[in-house]
């Protein structure tokens, strides 16, 4: 193509830089190519958080200790059922009251006890502490027999409507007791506490659905749970609550032992 005289404009070379048009660029992958990982990212945890072989290794270890509370507990179980009904209220409330200290919410006995009468509280008081103990409270003091299912679960814990009731963590919680259905209740309770401590939302909720949970799982060794009466959870908090500590799964188990 001749040039027309006077006209400047002009193809420029190509330089070092400049880009095939064809191609795209090189941060816009084709449709068809494979993703590459261009850097080493931060991989997922792939652990198991609760190894079923620890708990049977550490229920094993301490045979003694649980065979010392096991019949403990059937001592208990005896004399409630001998017992007024109030009794088992009370040491309920003692329960509640103490797991209350324990998940920070600070609450005593005495306003515990007004509450679940009356549903009076101070203006000092805070009315979400005092549900979720009244909460506890009245799952400690009985009700129906906990079932393990995903439905029994979620009724247990309140978990209603369509989107809590297959919450996946309930499903996870469920998965892991039938895992762990020839273990001992109470080493079944301990897995439950620290296995929705981990499953859980977290915050004072989680710490009290985790320990209310698990001393009604650990009564299932009781002649009575099913019917609802003599003992109906296994008591905890009342000597103390240590039973939330961490380290190894045998001391986890030792600790829940020795607060029983």
């Amino acid at each position: 193509m001749a040039k027309i005289p006077g006209d400047f404009s002009f193809d420029p070379p190509e330089g070092p830089y400049d880009a095939d048009p064809v191609d795209q660029p090189w941060f816009l992958l084709a449709d068809d190519a494979a993703p590459v990982d261009h850097t080493p990212l931060p991989r997922a945890d792939r652990t198991v958080l609760i190894n079923i072989r620890d708990w049977t290794a550490a229920q094993s270890e301490l045979a003694g200790e649980m065979a010392s509370v096991a019949m403990l507990f059937g001592a208990l179980d005896q004399r409630l059922r001998s017992a007024p009904v109030g009794w088992r209220h009370r040491l309920a409330l003692m329960e509640a009251a103490e797991l209350s200290w324990w998940a920070g919410d600070r609450i005593g006995i005495d306003r515990l006890a007004l509450w679940d009468a009356q549903r009076l509280a101070g203006v000092q008081d805070d009315s979400q502490a005092l549900a979720r103990m009244g909460w506890a409270l009245r799952r400690l003091g009985g009700g129906a027999d906990l079932q393990i299912s995903s439905s029994g679960l979620a009724a247990f814990l309140g978990r209603h409507g369509p989107v809590e009731a297959a919450n996946d963590n309930v499903e996870d919680l469920v998965d892991l007791l039938e895992s762990a259905a020839d273990l001992h209740p109470i080493t079944q309770s301990a897995m439950a506490f620290h296995g929705w401590r981990m499953l859980g939302d977290g915050g004072p909720v989680t710490e009290i659905e985790a320990a209310v949970l698990a001393a009604r799982l650990a009564a299932r060794m009781g002649r009575g749970h099913a019917q609802g009466i003599g003992a109906v959870f296994l008591p905890i908090a009342i000597s103390g609550f240590a039973a939330g500590g961490g380290g190894s799964v045998l001391d986890r188990l030792a600790a829940w032992l020795r607060g029983a």
